[in-house]
């Protein structure tokens, strides 16, 4: 598995580490969404079972190892009976490594309960047993948490390295600018919006929500928000950014440069104010669709769109 190059410094320091044996026994590796950071991970792990001695994927690495226990962020939550299986994982006698390997690839994914048994077994691990961690929603890691790992901030790459590697697999240099400043910068998720044709998606999107603008009625988006909701929710919230920015003449760096029409039409005809308003509902929006069932979204979807036909 090839590491993503804007991981290269922060490998080398960590294995660097291990090879001194003055790595520590649990590594949270703090990000933003986007990265790709269980390459990162994925990388560490196979460098230290297989020391580079062989090719093999590392899917057959985490399927045929009894001394790597995974658990994968798509499944569900990571709760007191996960922990249970760690503690039975790592006391066990080692059977092909000389280490045990944990690895919790979402932190957000951890019960309160699961978390204050997890802090006993971190505070005197057996020996020999490393942690690994990823987190990208800093505020909602307890801290008693982070406090027994060593944190490693990843950093964005620079602007010049993403579009150096997006250009490998796509030529158009416009599209993959387009799509790096739409996904804050975050290469994986550029290339994703551009492989699975997204910006088409948004692009449709955007002409349905510059309809709803002209006959001044954003009730006609409530069934296109069902599917990809948060996606689409945050295309509005950049779109009524930009405008403030505009109406501000503040007209570089606009994360929305190809829609420029859209956003001189937008500015003429609602006042500052009034767009102001809109980005504290769309931020409001936001922090419930986080937190609500999915069964009541509609509703809040709902009253979402009647407050924007109030204030627009």
């Amino acid at each position: 598995m090839i590491i993503y190059p804007w991981f290269n410094k922060y490998f080398k320091t960590i294995i660097d580490k291990y090879n001194k044996k003055k790595m520590h026994h649990a590594i949270l590796l703090q990000t933003q969404t986007g990265l790709g950071v269980n390459n990162l991970v994925k990388n560490i792990i196979k460098f230290i079972i297989l020391k580079k001695k062989k090719k093999i994927k590392y899917t057959d690495l985490i399927l045929n190892n009894p001394d790597i226990l995974y658990f994968d962020k798509k499944k569900k939550k990571i709760n007191i009976n996960t922990v249970r299986k760690i503690k039975e994982k790592i006391y066990k006698t080692n059977h092909k490594l000389k280490n045990k390997i944990i690895w919790l690839p979402q932190s957000k994914n951890i019960t309160e309960q699961a978390i204050n048994a997890l802090l006993k077994i971190l505070e005197e691990p057996p020996k020999n047993t490393l942690f690994f961690m990823t987190n990208n929603e800093q505020n909602l890691l307890l801290p008693t948490l982070r406090s027994r790992f060593i944190i490693y901030n990843i950093l964005n790459p620079t602007r010049e390295e993403s579009l150096k590697w997006l250009n490998k697999t796509n030529n158009q240099k416009k599209k993959n600018i387009l799509a790096l400043t739409i996904n804050y910068d975050a290469p994986i998720l550029a290339q994703k919006f551009i492989k699975k044709n997204i910006y088409i998606t948004r692009n449709e999107f955007l002409k349905n929500f510059k309809k709803s603008i002209e006959k001044e009625n954003f009730i006609n988006l409530l069934s296109i928000l069902k599917k990809k909701t948060i996606t689409k929710i945050n295309w509005i919230y950049c779109i009524f950014f930009d405008c403030m920015k505009y109406k501000l003449k503040i007209n570089i760096n606009l994360i929305n440069f190809d829609q420029l029409q859209l956003i001189k039409k937008i500015n003429m005809k609602y006042t500052f104010n009034n767009l102001k308003n809109s980005i504290q509902i769309i931020i409001n929006l936001k922090k419930y669709l986080k937190t609500i069932p999915t069964i009541n979204q509609e509703l809040i979807l709902t009253n979402t769109l009647l407050k924007l036909n109030e204030i627009l």
